[in-house]
């Protein structure tokens, strides 16, 4: 199963292409305004209600308040042992000490991330030594021209690294 925290345009994209995939997904939002049904999930609940059921815990929502380290010691610990955790949101929604502790203990048996409460990643961040992290690039609102300028620029910077012209 998912708990999907965060039922924005994000997360109901999200909702619509993991029905594909038979899940039961548990919704959580706040400010939802929307039925389950309507959400595309099984049923939207209060955050963390039901957060032991998940096998996957997808985060969409945006960072407020009160989603700053939403995913923190208190919340993992409630979390089924081998949990996903999948972070597509804003990196200050988890507690990364608390999630490096999880991943040290095998609470949580793997991460996918593309945002970091620190931005860049900092090379020392203890996340970097865990084959189990997948991080992946947070650009999913870049321009075409923003992607093609950023590829330009990686391969002028490679060749001028490489001595080519």
């Amino acid at each position: 199963s998912v708990a999907l925290i965060g039922l924005g345009h994000i997360g109901l994209a999200v909702a619509r292409r993991l029905k594909g995939f038979d899940l039961q997904i548990t919704g959580y939002d706040p400010s939802a305004n929307l039925t389950a049904h309507q959400a595309g999930v099984h049923e939207i609940l209060p955050f963390p209600e039901k957060i032991e059921n998940a096998d996957f815990i997808l985060i969409t929502c945006s960072l407020t308040p009160s989603s700053l380290h939403l995913i923190n010691e208190s919340v993992i610990s409630k979390m089924k042992d081998g949990v996903y955790i999948i972070n597509i949101s804003r990196g200050k929604i988890i507690d990364e000490k608390a999630l490096v502790n999880a991943l040290v203990s095998g609470k949580v048996r793997a991460a996918a991330l593309d945002v970091f409460e620190d931005e860049p990643l900092p090379s020392r961040s203890p996340l970097r030594s865990f084959e189990q992290c997948i991080f992946g690039t947070h650009n999913g609102s870049n321009t075409l021209e923003a992607v093609q300028k950023c590829s330009l620029k990686a391969i002028d910077l490679l060749f001028g690294y490489l001595n080519i012209k």
